[in-house]
C-alpha cells in the first residue's frame, strides 16, 4: 500500500491502541539485543533525540518489533484493516512524520490522554540515567489508584498491583510486590498477550468490530497491571492509557476527515479547535423495573428476575452500539460502561445534535412501547471542546459541563415522545388480555411458548424466555436484525441472542458485537468480561435436604430438579435453618435484601484524584471499581456465599438477595473485601442497607426498604450498615453484633440449663425500656431492677448475666451495639 495514503479510521484507531504495546514487550525482554537488525536500524527514524544526546522513548522500537513479528508470522488483520497502516500509526507516535501528517494524530492523542505532561523522568529511567538506576522501569509496579483517592478524610498507605493476568483476586492490591519478580511476570504477560493476538487474528478474521472488541479484552487481561508510566504517573495502567488514546485518535480522524483536513498538519496540531464532545447515557428507573412484580408467587418469577438485570444492562450496551454504528466509530470511544451508564467520546461533527436527537427518539419510542414508561435512557451531549480540554487543569471543567447537561436531561425523561399518542388507550390495549400476571401493569399480549393459555407483556415474556437459558450462557451476541429472527430481545432495531452451553459457534448472519463471560472458555467470541450473574444452584442430592421439608417443586421446575437446577426463593429462605442435636429444625425461613454502594462517589471522581485528573485516570478508576463489583464480588459469592442471588452488581453498587443470616454475614465480608481493595483508604468506603423479609413477601417492597436503609446509613455519616433497627451501625459494630448474637444463640441452645427463649424475648422489652429511660421517660427508669429480677428468677447463671450486661449495660454506660439487633438475630435462629 502507498505509504502516503491516509489510513482508515479502523487502522488508525487500532494503531493508537497498540502504540505503547512495546512497553510490555520491552519490560519482558529487558534488552534490545535480541531485536531484529531491521528494527534496531529504525532508531533514528522513530525515536526522538533527547536532551541527553541519546535517542529516547525506546519502547517504540519494541512496538515496531511486535509488528515485525506479526508480519513474519504471516498474520493478517480482519477484513477492512491493513497491518502496514496500523503499524505506521503505532510506531511513529513519538516522532511523527510530517510527510504523513496523520501520524501526528496518535502523537496528539497520546499527549492529550496524559494531560499534556511530558514524562521526562520516565525518559531518564529508560536510559538508565535516573536516580533509581538501570532497569528501574522493569521493577516498578502499578500503584493502586483507589488507594490514592484523597478527600481529606485521612491518609492511607498506597498499595500496588503485582504484574499478572487479570483475575477476580488479582484486583486486590498488596503493600509492595517483590521488585525482583516483576521481570518474570512481565514475560508471562507478554507471552499470554502474543498468544492471544495469534488467536484473535484467526477468530476475528471476518469482522473489524470483533477484532477491536477482542483487542480491548486481550489488552485488559494482560496489561491492566502494567504501568503506562513508571515514574511520573505510575497509577494508570497501560490498558487504560491505550484505551483513551485510541478514543481520542478515532475522534480526531473522524473530525479531520469530515472537515477535509486529514492531511493538514496545522489543523491536526491545533488544540484550540473544538473537535470533541462527551456523551453520557444514563438508564433511570432500574430498581422499580427490576422489582415490578404483581406478586412474588408468579409463574417463572425466578427466570424473570435473573434476566431483568442482564437485559437492563444490555439496553445500555445496545444504545452505545447504536450510537457507534451511527457515526461509524470503533468501540474504543466508549470510555466507561457500568452501572446503567456509559461515557463516550465523540467527534464534534456538524449535525451531531440532530442525529443524536433522532436516536434518542428511537430509543424513547421503543422503551415506552415495551416498558410503558418504567424505564428511560437519556443521552446527554456536552458542549464541544478542543484538545486543551483534556489538560490536567481543564479536564474537571470539561467533565463538569457534561454533568450539567446530563442532570438537565434527567429531568425530562422520554421527552421526545411525550407529544406522540404512543399510549393511546385503544392502541395500548389492542390484542391484550388484561394486565400481565407477572408485572401487573403492562398489557398481556404474548402467549407463553409452553402454556398458550398464559399471556404476558412483551417485556416479561422476553425476560422469562431469556432467563431460562441465561445461567448457562456461554456467549452473548448482537446480530443484525432480520424480520424472521426468533430472538426475543430486539431493542432499538438490533437483535440479541443468548447462546446455550457448549462451544460458542461463529453465529450465522451479521454479527455486530459479541462477548463471553470470564473466565474465558472458548476461542470465540474473542472478547470476554466479568459478569455479575451468580445464581444459587442445587448440588447433587441437595434436593433431599431436611431444610426443604414441605416446599413443593416450583412451578417452573415441576418434578424432582436435576443437579445444577437454579434454586427458588422459597428454598433460599430455608438455607439458614439449622438442625439441633435432636434432629429438629430451628430458625425462621427468611430472606434478606442487601443494597450497597460506594460513598461519596461524585466527590471521588470530582476531586478525589486531585490535580492529576486526566481522562486516563478517570477511566482507570471507573474500570477498577466495576471490576471489584462484577469480578471479585462474584468470586466471593461462588466460593463462600453460594446461596446468595445476584440481582445486579457493577459500577459502584449492588443488590443481592439471599438467606437472611448468610446475607448479613456476607455484608461484613463484602466490606472487608472492599477495604482490602481500597488499601484501607478512609476516603473510599462502602455503605449498605439490609432488609429482612418473609419468602412470600413481595420483593419490590423489601428492595424499597433496603434502599431507604442505605440512605439512612449514608445520612448517619456513611461507612455504615443499617439493619433491623433505625440506628445504622459502623462496620466494626456489625462485627460485634454478630459476635453477641452467636453468644446468645449458644446460650439458648446449650444442652444443660439453656437460657429460656421467653427470657430472650423479654430482653427485647428491656432494650426498649432502656432507650425510653435514656430519652427521659421516668416510667422506664426502673428497667434495670426489673431486668435483675428476671435474670434471678430464670436462674440464668454467670455466663448469661455477663452477656446480658454487655447487651444492656447499666445506666451511664454506652451499649456496644443496639441490643435489639443481636437479640433479634439470635431469636430468629431459634424459632
Amino acid at each position: 500500500m502507498n505509504g502516503l495514503v491516509p489510513p482508515s479510521l479502523d487502522d488508525l484507531a487500532a494503531g493508537a491502541f497498540l502504540h505503547d504495546i512495546g512497553k510490555l514487550y520491552q519490560r519482558a525482554a529487558g534488552s534490545e539485543r535480541d531485536l531484529p537488525e531491521m528494527v534496531r536500524n529504525l532508531e533514528s527514524e522513530v525515536l526522538p533525540l533527547g536532551e541527553h544526546g541519546r535517542y529516547t522513548h525506546r519502547h517504540a522500537l519494541f512496538t515496531a518489533a511486535f509488528f515485525a513479528e506479526l508480519e513474519q508470522a504471516h498474520l493478517e488483520l480482519p477484513r477492512g484493516l491493513d497491518l502496514e497502516q496500523t503499524r505506521v500509526c503505532a510506531v511513529y507516535h513519538h516522532k511523527p512524520d510530517d510527510s504523513r501528517p496523520w501520524t501526528w494524530i496518535v502523537a496528539e492523542a497520546d499527549r492529550l490522554s496524559s494531560g499534556m505532561d511530558r514524562k521526562t523522568r520516565d525518559i531518564a529511567d529508560e536510559l538508565g540515567l535516573g536516580p533509581r538506576g538501570r532497569d528501574a522501569y522493569r521493577r516498578t509496579p502499578l500503584l493502586s489508584l483507589v488507594s490514592t483517592v484523597e478527600l481529606g478524610l485521612g491518609t492511607a498507605t498506597p498499595r500496588a498491583f503485582p504484574v499478572a493476568e487479570l483475575t477476580p483476586d488479582a484486583i486486590l492490591p498488596v503493600h509492595a510486590p517483590d521488585p525482583g519478580t516483576l521481570p518474570e511476570a512481565y514475560l508471562a504477560c507478554w507471552r499470554g498477550f502474543r498468544q492471544g493476538i495469534d488467536t484473535l487474528c484467526s477468530e476475528a478474521s471476518g469482522s473489524g468490530e470483533l477484532f477491536h472488541e477482542g483487542l480491548i479484552s486481550l489488552s485488559e487481561r494482560f496489561t491492566w497491571a502494567v504501568p503506562s508510566s513508571t515514574m511520573d504517573e505510575p497509577d494508570v495502567s497501560l490498558h487504560d492509557h491505550s484505551l483513551s488514546v485510541a478514543a481520542i485518535a478515532a475522534c480526531l480522524h473522524a473530525w479531520h476527515t469530515a472537515s477535509g483536513s486529514l492531511t493538514d498538519l496545522t489543523a491536526i496540531r491545533d488544540r484550540r479547535l473544538p473537535k470533541f464532545r462527551l456523551l453520557e447515557g444514563d438508564l433511570s428507573g432500574i430498581q422499580s423495573t427490576l422489582f415490578r412484580l404483581a406478586r412474588q408467587q408468579v409463574k417463572g418469577v425466578n427466570r424473570i428476575l435473573r434476566a431483568r438485570s442482564f437485559l437492563l444492562g444490555a439496553l445500555v450496551e445496545t444504545a452505545a452500539l447504536l450510537i457507534r454504528r451511527e457515526f461509524e466509530l470503533p468501540p474504543y470511544v466508549t470510555l466507561q460502561h457500568a452501572g446503567g451508564k456509559f461515557l463516550m467520546l465523540l467527534p464534534a461533527l456538524e449535525g451531531l445534535d440532530e442525529r443524536l436527537a433522532a436516536l434518542q427518539a428511537r430509543i424513547d419510542r421503543w422503551l415506552v412501547e415495551t416498558y410503558a414508561g418504567d424505564l428511560a435512557l437519556t443521552l446527554a451531549l456536552g458542549p464541544a471542546f478542543g484538545g486543551e480540554g483534556f489538560s490536567r487543569g481543564r479536564w474537571r471543567e470539561t467533565h463538569a459541563a457534561l454533568r450539567h447537561v446530563a442532570e438537565q436531561a434527567k429531568l425530562r425523561p422520554l421527552a421526545s415522545v411525550m407529544h406522540e399518542p404512543v399510549l393511546r388507550g385503544a392502541e395500548y390495549e389492542e390484542g391484550a388480555e388484561g394486565a400481565c400476571p407477572a408485572c401487573g401493569v403492562r398489557p398481556a399480549r404474548v402467549a407463553d411458548e409452553r402454556d398458550p393459555a398464559l399471556r404476558r407483556c412483551v417485556a416479561c415474556d422476553t425476560e422469562e424466555r431469556i432467563g431460562a437459558v441465561l445461567p448457562a450462557a456461554s456467549a452473548v451476541i448482537w446480530k443484525a436484525l432480520r424480520d424472521d429472527d426468533p430472538t426475543p430481545f430486539r431493542p432499538f432495531g438490533l437483535a440479541k441472542a443468548v447462546i446455550v452451553p457448549g462451544r460458542a459457534p461463529h453465529a450465522s448472519g451479521h454479527v455486530l458485537s459479541a462477548w463471553q463471560p470470564r473466565p474465558r472458555e472458548w476461542a470465540w467470541p474473542p472478547a470476554d468480561r466479568f459478569v455479575a450473574n451468580h445464581v444459587p444452584r442445587f448440588a447433587e442430592g441437595e434436593w433431599d435436604d431436611d431444610r426443604y421439608r414441605g416446599i413443593l417443586p416450583s412451578l417452573e421446575d415441576i418434578g424432582r430438579p436435576r443437579e445444577d437446577t437454579v434454586k427458588t426463593m422459597a428454598h433460599l429462605a430455608c438455607e439458614d435453618l439449622e438442625l439441633d442435636g435432636h434432629g429438629r429444625l430451628l430458625g425462621r425461613p427468611m430472606l434478606a435484601v442487601l443494597k450497597a454502594d460506594v460513598d461519596r462517589l461524585g466527590q471521588v471522581f470530582g476531586r478525589g484524584l486531585g490535580k492529576d485528573r486526566t481522562i486516563g485516570r478517570v477511566v482507570a478508576l471507573s474500570r477498577l471499581m466495576d471490576a471489584f463489583f462484577t469480578g471479585h464480588l462474584t468470586r466471593l459469592l461462588e466460593q463462600r456465599f453460594a446461596n446468595v442471588y445476584t440481582v445486579y452488581a457493577g459500577g459502584d453498587d449492588l443488590l443481592l438477595i439471599g438467606p437472611w443470616l448468610t446475607t448479613i454475614r456476607l455484608a461484613r465480608e463484602l466490606n472487608a473485601a472492599f477495604a482490602r481493595f481500597s488499601g484501607g483508604n478512609p476516603n473510599l468506603t462502602l455503605s449498605a442497607g439490609i432488609e429482612l423479609l418473609a419468602p412470600e413477601e413481595p420483593l419490590n417492597r423489601a428492595a424499597a426498604r433496603a434502599e431507604a436503609r442505605l440512605t439512612a446509613a449514608k445520612d448517619a455519616g456513611r461507612n455504615r450498615v443499617s439493619l433491623i433497627v433505625r440506628e445504622p451501625l459502623t462496620w466494626p459494630a456489625l462485627d460485634k453484633a454478630l459476635a453477641l448474637a452467636d453468644r446468645l444463640n449458644a446460650l439458648l441452645r446449650r444442652e444443660r440449663d439453656p437460657l429460656p427463649t421467653a427470657l430472650a424475648y423479654k430482653l427485647l422489652h428491656f432494650a426498649d425500656l432502656r432507650l425510653r429511660a435514656e430519652a427521659g421517660d421516668p416510667n422506664a427508669a426502673i428497667w434495670r431492677a426489673r431486668l435483675a429480677y428476671q435474670l434471678a428468677r430464670a436462674k440464668a447463671g454467670p455466663e448469661a448475666e455477663a452477656l446480658v450486661n454487655e447487651l444492656l449495660p447499666p445506666p451511664g454506660q454506652a451499649a456496644p451495639v443496639p441490643a435489639r439487633i443481636p437479640i433479634t438475630m439470635a431469636l430468629y435462629r431459634n424459632r
